[in-house]
C-alpha cells in the first residue's frame, strides 16, 4: 500500500462482492458522498477520490466548497489509485471469481469504462487454477503508466489509452502478455503458483515522464524494480532488533516525495507469537529498524519534511517525525510527535460534538507546496453516527495538534418547519449504549427553543430529552445537511426519567419549538 499518488484498499470483507460494470454504474450518479463509511482515499495535486460502502465519490481538494461527484453501488474494492487525471478502481467481481476487474475515470472527458484483467486461468490445469488469484491488491500511477500488485499475477502495468496489460514477474527480466501466457510454462516463474512469490504490494521510490523505480513486495522478499531495463535488486530482509525474527513482508510504503520507505512486516516474538509491526529502511545498515510503538498500521501518508501520518488499529491517528533529511531514509531514531489523544480528543472530537468515530480506516496528505498541504481522515462505523470524512487544508510542520478539523458527514435533507422529522435508527436494541442511542433529525424553519419528550403506548410520559433548549435553523447547519439537531443532546438512549431501561414496544415522540412549530413520531424498542 502507498501513499502520494495511489492507495491500497482493502475492504473486501466490508462490502458485498459483486461484479461491477460500466454499465452499471451509469445509472447510478450521484453528487452527494454515498457514505459515510470511507475506507480509502487516493489523489494527487487538487483532486481527491475516495471509496466508502456505496460507492466512489471525487472533489476539488482545493476548492472552497467541496462539490462532489461519483457513483452509488455495492462494490468490492481491492485498491483504489489516481495519475495522469484517471482514476482507477480494481474490483473483486465474486467471492470466488480468479480474475478481478478495473473500472477507470478519466477526468478530461468525464467518461469511465471498465476491462477485465487479461489473465487466462482457463489455460492452467483444474489444481493450479484452484489455488491461483490474479486481482490487483495494490496499485499506483507512476512513469505513465499505472502499475497492478496483481497476486499469481505479478506486477502488471497498463496505460487506459490504449489498454495494453503487460505482465512482470521478479527476477525475471522482460515482459509477457498475460492474454495470451500459459503461465505455468513461462521460465523463471516455474514452478506456478507459488504463495511466497505472490506480488501482494507495489508502492514507488522514483517517477519520470517514462520510467519509475517501483518497491514491489512479495510474502518472502521485498524488490526494487526498474521499469527502464525491468531489473529486479532485492533488498535485505534483515533487523536491526536482534529480539524478533522476520516471518514474512505485509505491506510496503514509499514515496517519491520524501525518499523514504516503510514496510508492515510480520514479526514472530520471544514468544512465539506475530505481531505486524511498522519498520523503517536504514540504507546505512542496510536493515530494517522496528518500531513496535507503531504496531498495525492500516495505511501511511507522507506529510511534510520527513513526518508521517498512520491509521493504527484499532482506532487510533499518529504522525511520527524522522530527525534526519541527509539520506535516503532516516537513520536516526523516529519521534512520535502526535500521540492518538491529540488527533482523536484534540483535533476530530470537537469537531463532532465531543464524539470521537468509531473506526479510522483511511488518512491521505496531498501537498501544496514544500511546507504545506491537507490532510485527510477516513472513518467507518457499524452504527449511523461516528463517521464521517475528516480533513484540514493548511496541515504544516511544527503546527500539528494545533489545527482544528473540519468534520463531514452527510446525512438525508429533510424539509424545514418539522415537516419531516424522524429518529434514527427507528429501533432500538439490545443494550442502550452511546453506539446504540437514537437521534432526532428535525430542521426549524428559524432558530428557536425546542422541547423534546418520549411517551408510551398510552400517551404517558417517559423521558423528558431536552427542554426549551435554543436550536438553530436548519439552514445554519455548518455541516450543510439542512439540521437543526444538537447530536449530542437529542438523543434518546432508550431509559425513562428514573435513569431505567424501557421495557419492549412502540414509543413516540414530540418535539415542540416555541415558534409554533411540532411534529410527532414513532420509535420501536425490541428485545
Amino acid at each position: 500500500m502507498t501513499r502520494d499518488n495511489s492507495l491500497r484498499v482493502v475492504c473486501a470483507v466490508l462490502l458485498v462482492a459483486c461484479a461491477w460494470c460500466a454499465a452499471s454504474a451509469a445509472d447510478l450518479p450521484t453528487k452527494e458522498i454515498t457514505s459515510n463509511n470511507i475506507y480509502g482515499f487516493a489523489g494527487n495535486g487538487d483532486t481527491l477520490w475516495m471509496v466508502t460502502d456505496q460507492g466512489l465519490n471525487y472533489t476539488i481538494a482545493t476548492s472552497d466548497t467541496l462539490n462532489w461527484h461519483g457513483y452509488k453501488a455495492s462494490l468490492s474494492v481491492l485498491a483504489l489509485g489516481f495519475g495522469g487525471g484517471v482514476a482507477v478502481a480494481c474490483l473483486d467481481t465474486a467471492p470466488f471469481a480468479k480474475t478481478g476487474r478495473i473500472w477507470y475515470y478519466t477526468h478530461a472527458s468525464h467518461s469511465y469504462d471498465s476491462i477485465t484483467l487479461p489473465f487466462r486461468p482457463d489455460l492452467l490445469s483444474n489444481t493450479k487454477r484452484d489455488s491461483s488469484a490474479f486481482k490487483a491488491a495494490s496499485v499506483v500511477w507512476a512513469g505513465g503508466y499505472f502499475w497492478l500488485a496483481c497476486m499469481d499475477g505479478g506486477l502488471t502495468r497498463w496505460a487506459p489509452g490504449d489498454k495494453a496489460v503487460r505482465a512482470f514477474f521478479p527476477k525475471v527480466n522482460r515482459s509477457i502478455d498475460p492474454a495470451i501466457t500459459k503461465l505455468d510454462t513461462v521460465s523463471g516463474i516455474t514452478p506456478f503458483p507459488d504463495a511466497s512469490k505472490r506480488v501482494i504490494a507495489v508502492s514507488v521510490l522514483a517517477s519520470g515522464a517514462t520510467s519509475a523505480v517501483l518497491c514491489v513486495l512479495t510474502p518472502s522478499t521485498l524488490y526494487r524494480f526498474n521499469s527502464a531495463d525491468t531489473s529486479w535488486d532485492t533488498l535485505p530482509a534483515k533487523l536491526s532488533s536482534s529480539s524478533a525474527v522476520m516471518n514474512g513482508y505485509v505491506d510496503v510504503f514509499s514515496s517519491s516525495r520524501s525518499l523514504l520507505l516503510y514496510a508492515s512486516i510480520a514479526l514472530k516474538g520471544a514468544s512465539g507469537g506475530l505481531d505486524t509491526v511498522l519498520c523503517r529502511f536504514d540504507t546505512a545498515s542496510g536493515s530494517w529498524a522496528t518500531y513496535s510503538f507503531l504496531a498495525n498500521a492500516t495505511s501511511l501518508t507522507f506529510g511534510p519534511d520527513s513526518i508521517v501520518y498512520l491509521s493504527v488499529k484499532p482506532n487510533n491517528i499518529r504522525a511520527a517525525a524522522g530527525s534526519r533529511n541527509d539520506t535516503l531514509v532516516r537513520t536516526a531514531t523516529d519521534t512520535l510527535i502526535c500521540s492518538p489523544k491529540s488527533f482523536l480528543n484534540d483535533r476530530m472530537s470537537p469537531a463532532m460534538d465531543g464524539y470521537t468515530p468509531d473506526n479510522v480506516t483511511d488518512v491521505l496528505y496531498l501537498p501544496s507546496s514544500d511546507s504545506s498541504g491537507s490532510l485527510w481522515i477516513g472513518t467507518a462505523s457499524s452504527g449511523v453516527v461516528n463517521n464521517g470524512l475528516f480533513f484540514t487544508r493548511d496541515e504544516r510542520k511544527g503546527e500539528r495538534g494545533r489545527i482544528p478539523f473540519i468534520y463531514v458527514h452527510r446525512e438525508r435533507k429533510i424539509a424545514a418547519g418539522l415537516k419531516q422529522t424522524y429518529a434514527y435508527p427507528g429501533i432500538l436494541t439490545g443494550d442502550y449504549t452511546q453506539e446504540t442511542r437514537t437521534i432526532f433529525a428535525y430542521s426549524l424553519s428559524k432558530a428557536s427553543k425546542v422541547t423534546i419528550a418520549v411517551y408510551d403506548w398510552n400517551m404517558a410520559l417517559v423521558k423528558n430529552i431536552i427542554t426549551n433548549e435554543d436550536r438553530k435553523a436548519g439552514t445554519d447547519d455548518p455541516l450543510g445537511n439542512g439540521r437543526s439537531t444538537d447530536r449530542v443532546r437529542d438523543t434518546w438512549d432508550g431509559t425513562n426519567n428514573a435513569g431505567n431501561r424501557v421495557a419492549v414496544g412502540v414509543y413516540y415522540f414530540r418535539i415542540t419549538a416555541q415558534s409554533g412549530e411540532r411534529s410527532f413520531g414513532k420509535i420501536i424498542v425490541a428485545k
